[in-house]
């Protein structure tokens, strides 16, 4: 099954390899206080046409085919 998103900053197409799923928290003071900071973020192992691997955030790509068919070919039946 191969998904293939484009990135929405540079265009290129690139073909999903695996998804990841990140969360974070740190904390630090600030005089008296303890500040503490977390979060989610969603991450794509995505491949190059050469084979190279870039991280994407989910945030910035677009489904645009998933074996062979758009999403709403995949989804319309729902």
């Amino acid at each position: 099954m191969a998904i293939i998103v484009k990135h929405n900053e540079t265009g290129k197409h690139l073909a999903v390899v695996g998804t990841g799923y990140g969360a974070f928290q740190s904390s630090s003071r600030d005089g008296y206080h303890l500040r503490a900071d977390s979060g989610e973020m969603t991450m794509l192992a995505c491949a190059f046409p050469d084979g190279k691997i870039l991280w994407c955030d989910s945030k910035d790509v677009t489904v645009i085919e998933i074996d062979g068919k758009s999403p709403s070919e995949i989804l319309e039946k729902f």
